[in-house]
């Protein structure tokens, strides 16, 4: 017997949505699974759920309209279709069938039989129609099919001899057409906007900005007040290992998250940065974002987005710290240090334009922009 019905048909129903939801409990995953394994992501991982949730739904609907209720095979057995789902199979006579419904715009193409008598499908029967690579092209067997159930049908009311006429057929699905289409596009759209939120921090900014911050004061007389003190006057001294240890010992005390802890963290961040053990530091001013600033950016957050840029850039993830520097650069155009470190991450990124216009930039505003010099030096280097 000829099969009418796609091979891809067992892809369709069974493999691509294993493929959407996986990738998806993967993406929602991530944000709770980075933090134990060593990684993090920036902001609320609750705020990354939202997008997911409604590819979730989407999807779900879409795919019960579109692929759940296809039939696994149709085979051709001449004057009868043979109907396979799963364990169960019936045939069905062409004179039985009322309607073929065949849209071609969707992908993947259907093709709906409306039944005279229900079978143990119900009365409408639906299969996946063979897949052309000429987009929107019809198929020459459905086509076929088409014309046969029509004769069939015909021979089957000349037989009867009777003038009763057939009950008359309903319209063609086409409106399924547009509403198909439509639900793809938004499927393609969710998929575009999540890809652009989790791989731009500007954007996140601007969708998710960041939840109020919890504001506390220090006591000038208190125990943590004194470890600051003595943390910075360390800093200021170059001994930044004591720095880290007295900033952590800070911590114990506020643990935040708040006002306090955030400073904190962004403080010890500065002080690994300057041990070059950027792990830790990305770590620090990871955390420090997560807990937020108050508005959409101040100079602040700038000054964090700067340091966990100088962390990731460390750690060699030169795209993540580009996009860190970018942050930055919004909020301090003039920042002749940013605009640097961006030219170094575009240089390792294999970009000579533009790391080489952004080292000019940064000595147009500081002439002795070490960062800026030593790149644009090993660029001009054979």
């Amino acid at each position: 017997m000829r099969r009418l019905s796609s091979r891809m048909t067992f892809f369709y129903k069974r493999i691509l949505s294993v493929i959407w939801f996986g990738f998806i409990a993967v993406f929602m995953a991530a944000p709770f699974v980075a933090p134990m394994i060593g990684g993090s992501v920036s902001g609320s991982p609750l705020a990354f759920l939202i997008v997911p949730v409604i590819m979730i739904v989407v999807g779900y609907f879409t795919m019960k309209k579109l692929l759940f209720d296809l039939v696994d095979e149709v085979l051709d057995a001449g004057d009868a279709l043979v109907i396979c789902n799963g364990h169960l199979e019936e045939r069905v006579a062409l004179s039985d069938i009322m309607n073929v419904s065949y849209s071609q715009f969707v992908n993947p193409p259907r093709v709906t039989l409306s039944l005279r008598n229900p079978s143990m499908f119900g009365d409408r029967v639906s299969f996946c129609a063979p897949v052309s690579f000429m987009p929107f092209s019809t198929s020459p067997i459905i086509d076929e099919l088409i014309q046969r159930i029509d004769a069939a049908r015909r021979g089957a009311l000349a037989s009867k001899h009777s003038s009763q006429s057939l009950p008359e057929e309903p319209a063609p699905a086409h409106r399924r057409t547009l509403s198909s289409v439509l639900l793809w596009m938004l499927l393609v759209t969710a998929f575009t906007g999540l890809f652009a939120i989790a791989n731009s921090p500007a954007l996140r900014l601007w969708l998710l900005p960041p939840q109020p911050v919890i504001v506390k004061t220090i006591a000038p007389d208190s125990e943590l007040w004194r470890l600051m003190q003595e943390a910075r006057a360390a800093s200021r001294a170059n001994d930044h290992q004591h720095a880290a240890e007295l900033f952590a010992k800070a911590l114990a005390i506020e643990p935040g998250p708040n006002n306090i802890s955030r400073d904190l963290l962004v403080e010890r961040g500065s002080e690994y940065n300057s041990l070059h053990v950027p792990d830790k530091a990305f770590a620090d001013f990871d955390a420090a974002l997560r807990i937020g600033y108050p508005g959409p950016m101040s100079d602040d957050a700038a000054r964090t987005y700067m340091g966990r840029g100088y962390a990731l850039y460390g750690l060699a993830q030169y795209r993540r710290a580009k996009d860190d520097f970018d942050v930055v650069l919004k909020q301090v155009p003039w920042s002749s240090n940013a605009l640097g470190w961006r030219g170094a991450a575009y240089q390792n990124l294999g970009d000579r334009e533009r790391a080489i216009a952004d080292y000019k930039a940064a000595l147009a505003l500081d002439p002795n922009s070490s960062t800026a010099l030593r790149g644009l030096k090993s660029l001009e280097t054979p």
